[in-house]
C-alpha cells in the first residue's frame, strides 16, 4: 500500500526521462540492499520501481499504480478474512496439542522397542519422527509471529520442542543399538516404563491444573549404577532418563506458562 502510493506521487512529479532513470536507478539499488534485511520494507520500494517502469511510455500517468492500490487493498481484505474465519489465533496455540501428540508417538516407538519385531519398529519409528518434526516446525513459525523472542510462554515452548527432539533422537539410537532377539527382561522393563512416563506427561499437559513449582515432579527412570557392567544398550537408557528429565520438567514449564490460555497465545 505504501509502495503504490509512493509509486502514485513519483509518476506524477517525475516526466523527464532522466528523471524516469535516476528514479529507477535509485529504487532499485534501495529495493536491493532492502531484501535480506527487511523483505516487508523492500516490497516498499520494490512496488514503486515496478510502477514507475510500467509508465516508461506514459510518463505522468498513474492509472496503473491506482488499480495497484485498489488491487492491494482487495487482497488485504481478503487476506484478513480467510485469517480469521478459517486460522484464528496463534501458531504457538497448538504447541502444546502437537507435544503431547509427539510424546504419546515416542512412547508407543519405545514399546515397539521392547516387545515389536523391525517391520513395527520402522513403523512407530517414522511416526514419532513425524510428530516431533510438526513440534518443530509450529516453534520456527511462532518464532517468525510478532512476538518477542524472550517471551517466557515462547521460552518454554522452544525448550519444550527441544527437548521432544532430544528424547526421539535418544530412542532412535536405543532402536538402533538393540536389536529385537537382544532386548532382554530388563532392557524392556526400563524401556516401558520411560513409556509410561511419557505416557504421565501427556497427562500432566492435557490437565486443566497447571503444575506448580512446588508439585512434585514425576518419578524418571533411574540411572545405571556405575558399579554394573555396563554393555552397549545400558548407557543408551541412561540418556534416556536424562531426555526423559528434561522433558518432564519442559512440559511442566509450558504447562505453567500457558495456563488457562491454550488456543489464543501459548
Amino acid at each position: 500500500m505504501l509502495g503504490a502510493l509512493l509509486g502514485i506521487a513519483l509518476v506524477i512529479i517525475v516526466t523527464g526521462a532522466w528523471g524516469l532513470v535516476v528514479t529507477l536507478f535509485v529504487l532499485a539499488v534501495i529495493a536491493v540492499s532492502l531484501t535480506r534485511v527487511n523483505y516487508g520494507l523492500a516490497v516498499v520500494f520494490i512496488t514503486p520501481l515496478v510502477l514507475v517502469l510500467l509508465n516508461v511510455s506514459h510518463p505522468g500517468q498513474w492509472g496503473v499504480a491506482d488499480t495497484r492500490v485498489i488491487n492491494t487493498l482487495l487482497g488485504a481484505a481478503i487476506g484478513l478474512l480467510v485469517t480469521t474465519a478459517i486460522l484464528p489465533g496463534s501458531e504457538r496455540g497448538s504447541v502444546v496439542d502437537h507435544s503431547q501428540i509427539a510424546l504419546g508417538r515416542i512412547a508407543a516407538f519405545l514399546r515397539a522397542i521392547a516387545i515389536d519385531s523391525a517391520p513395527e519398529r520402522l513403523g512407530a519409528r517414522r511416526a514419532a519422527r513425524t510428530g516431533t518434526d510438526h513440534v518443530m516446525a509450529v516453534i520456527d513459525r511462532a518464532i517468525n509471529e510478532p512476538t518477542p523472542l524472550d517471551h517466557p510462554q515462547l521460552r518454554a515452548a522452544t525448550r519444550m520442542a527441544t527437548a521432544t527432539e532430544e528424547m526421539w533422537e535418544r530412542a532412535a539410537e536405543l532402536e538402533l543399538a538393540v536389536a529385537p532377539e537382544r532386548m532382554t527382561t530388563g532392557l524392556r522393563r526400563l524401556t516401558n516404563a520411560t513409556a509410561d512416563q511419557l505416557d504421565k506427561t501427556v497427562t500432566l499437559l492435557s490437565s486443566e491444573r497447571p503444575r506448580t513449582p512446588d508439585s512434585p515432579a514425576s518419578p524418571s527412570i533411574k540411572p545405571f549404577s556405575r558399579q554394573n557392567t555396563l554393555t552397549s544398550e545400558q548407557p543408551r537408557l541412561a540418556e534416556l532418563g536424562e531426555s526423559l528429565q528434561s522433558v518432564q520438567s519442559a512440559a511442566a514449564e509450558l504447562r505453567q506458562s500457558t495456563h488457562p490460555v491454550r488456543r489464543r497465545g501459548i
